[in-house]
């Protein structure tokens, strides 16, 4: 038996456990061979034991969106399944043979005893368990990373697409204008040589510049009075196809009593063309106006990338407006507030002071718990999301509220677990909540979430005065 028991020597983990030990765990373990491709264990099942793989390979997978990732493999001297103290017993991967493999299967029912009499075997073996734990952290921190990474970045894309475009349209628009303006310089000079002509004109583009800037939306109702009533009186004066110029001039907040006084200067023709050049003109301010503000919209994001990731600073404590840094959060993921239409109600103290913090990682801790509150208001009608800040003596609460799901009673107290999430494969890490309370921890700050369905809140509480670490 002692020779057969010297399989387990070969096994790295075990190489200083005495022989006698590892003559109990051989004597008490089963055989168990595997083809090739065949499951050794899985997350839908618990686990049997302990794993000593001593022939062949095994490869660690993980599936996302329904497809197969190979992370990782097991060979032979590796050992993993149940290990002593863990409180799973299931894993949170698929572990296949990759060829015939042969592993020796130490019975859950045994570990008690082990745990009781070889206490240099168990500590071997809890040794491998922190091993194992310090390689899925790492594996899955950096998944989470890029899982969010590539969620902000697909925002951000969609999010600066959007003026991108606008700017190209709008781009394209002023020069189609100033392209027109070789051929109307002549019709212009020709039909304003008049002295009081030129005057009505020039004072007519002053007084519409402001109606051009006015960014107060005009109801359907409105417009459809305003576009009439230009209809009807071009109608007056002898003009036909008046449709699209009264629409032009609608859309400006325009109406008949604002270009009636023209009528005094220019019949026929010369009204016609004047009020149609006058509408170019002001299409052309508006266009300006709107690459104007697509471009500080893609400054704005630009910007709060930079403050989102801290870029132009180091990683030490640096004071922080806390409501900037949520709103940076909130503006990376504006795109999915819009494409689930959620409202946000955003309650911010006005006595907040700055904090000493760690300006990314509490940006994450933001970006975590924004992000989770939408997601459980996906299928929800009329969202809303709450962003509340207080000052409360020596600390600062910030309550993250949505109306979703919620979060059931039974796993309310898991949800802050390594790996736990209730979301569907390929779509959560279940270590974003780990994270939050992780760096809310380095900030001797705490959390506390309240929940019951349509009312879930997260309320982070940091100190004023933090210690440096």
């Amino acid at each position: 038996m002692i020779l057969e028991s010297a399989i387990l020597h070969g096994f790295e983990a075990l190489s200083e456990v005495p022989s006698e030990q590892l003559t109990w765990l051989y004597n008490e373990c089963s055989l168990l061979e595997l083809s090739d491709g065949q499951l050794l264990c899985s997350p839908e099942e618990e686990l049997t034991g302990t794993y000593f793989i001593f022939s062949g390979s095994c490869a660690v997978c993980r599936y996302q969106a329904g497809i197969k990732h190979e992370i990782g493999v097991l060979y032979s001297g590796e050992i993993t399944g149940y290990l002593p103290y863990s409180r799973s017993y299931r894993t949170s991967v698929h572990i296949f043979a990759k060829e015939r493999v042969k592993v020796l299967v130490l019975p859950l029912s045994k570990t008690t005893d082990m745990i009781a009499s070889h206490y240099e075997l168990t500590q071997a073996l809890v040794h491998v368990m922190c091993n194992r734990i310090r390689y899925m952290t790492s594996f899955q921190l950096q998944n989470e990373k890029m899982t969010a990474l590539g969620k902000l970045s697909a925002g951000i894309t969609h999010e600066i697409n959007n003026p991108a475009a606008a700017n190209v349209r709008g781009a394209a628009e002023i020069l189609n204008y100033l392209r027109s303006i070789p051929s109307d310089i002549g019709t212009l000079t020709n039909r304003l040589r008049e002295d009081k002509k030129r005057e009505t004109v020039v004072l007519k583009l002053k007084e519409l510049e402001d109606k051009v800037e006015d960014e107060r939306s005009i109801s359907l109702k409105e417009r459809t009075v305003l576009e009439l009533g230009i209809t009807e009186w071009l109608e007056d004066e002898g003009q036909e196809d008046c449709d699209e110029l009264a629409e032009k001039f609608a859309e400006f907040g325009v109406g008949v009593d604002g270009l009636k006084d023209l009528s005094a200067h220019f019949v026929g023709n010369d009204l016609c063309w004047v009020l149609n050049w006058i509408g170019a003109f002001l299409e052309a301010q508006r266009t300006a106006l709107n690459i104007r503000g697509a471009s500080r919209r893609i400054s704005e994001l630009v910007q709060s990338v930079k403050s989102y990731t801290h870029m132009d600073r180091g990683t030490d404590r640096q004071f922080v407006d806390l409501h900037s840094s949520i709103m940076n959060a909130l503006m990376l993921l504006e795109h999915k507030l819009k494409r689930l239409n959620i409202s946000f109600i955003e309650d911010f103290g006005l006595d907040i002071p700055e904090i000493c913090a760690f300006v990314g990682k509490l940006n994450q801790v933001w970006t975590n718990l924004i992000d989770n509150a939408l997601d459980a208001m996906e299928l929800t009608k009329n969202g809303v999301l709450s962003i509340i800040t207080r000052l409360d003596k020596e600390e600062v609460t910030i309550t993250i509220k949505d109306n979703g799901t919620g979060i059931p009673e039974d796993i309310r107290t898991l949800i802050f677990d390594p790996f736990f999430t209730t979301k569907e494969i390929g779509k959560g890490t279940g270590i974003g909540l780990e994270i939050v309370n992780m760096i809310i921890a380095q900030h001797s700050g705490s959390m506390e979430v309240a929940s019951v369905p349509g009312n879930t809140s997260f309320t982070v509480r940091l100190p004023i005065e933090n210690k440096q670490i």
